[in-house]
């Protein structure tokens, strides 16, 4: 049995979740000092991509939809950065979930896409997207968004395929998968 296959074949107790929550949590601070330190745009969109999560991360949630609105407009002028992917992406997921959050599916679905329409960067395409917003959008029965979302995930992350052909089926079955570590960032 694969790595991946063993961490999606249970769902994860309670405990572990609140301990992955908590390693992501231990350097929220440090990511939200890096960007609040930038000194100039460009400094600022290299760091505003880990300062969402972070924000999002600590529930700081009206931070996050502040820091996802400058990503998106920073983004803007820096199409052809190896970064711009990340800031897309991180800008997308926060909106979406904060859309969850007002009960606008619709509009959360919206940012679910828009957060995988790009070429990848260096780091999505090793270590794969975020996939918070596709869980809580399972959660609420989008399940063709989340496989159009799948989909539109493998065209950058050829690493991830072994876990993409994990979560594909059940997502299929009406179930949500565990996500591992990409449902805690």
């Amino acid at each position: 049995m694969s790595f991946q296959e063993i961490a999606e074949s249970e769902p994860l107790t309670t405990a572990q979740e609140e301990e992955l929550l908590s390693l992501g949590l231990k350097h929220a601070s440090a990511a939200l000092d890096a960007y609040e330190a930038a000194t100039t745009d460009e400094e600022a969109f290299y760091e505003v991509p880990t300062a969402i999560c972070a924000a999002y991360l600590g529930a700081d949630h009206a931070r996050a939809s502040r820091l996802a609105d400058r990503a998106l407009e920073l983004a803007a002028s820096r199409t052809d950065s190896w970064n711009y992917a990340n800031a897309v992406h991180a800008a997308h997921t926060a909106k979406g979930l904060e859309a969850v959050a007002a009960g606008d599916i619709a509009q959360a679905e919206h940012h679910l896409l828009n957060s995988a329409r790009h070429s990848g960067s260096p780091q999505l395409n090793t270590f794969g997207p975020s996939m918070r917003l596709a869980r809580e959008l399972l959660r609420h029965g989008s399940t063709d968004v989340v496989l159009h979302y799948l989909d539109l995930c493998k065209r950058f992350w050829s690493s991830g395929a072994a876990w993409l052909a994990i979560w594909e089926p059940k997502v299929r079955k009406g179930e949500v998968p565990v996500f591992f570590m990409h449902g805690f960032r």
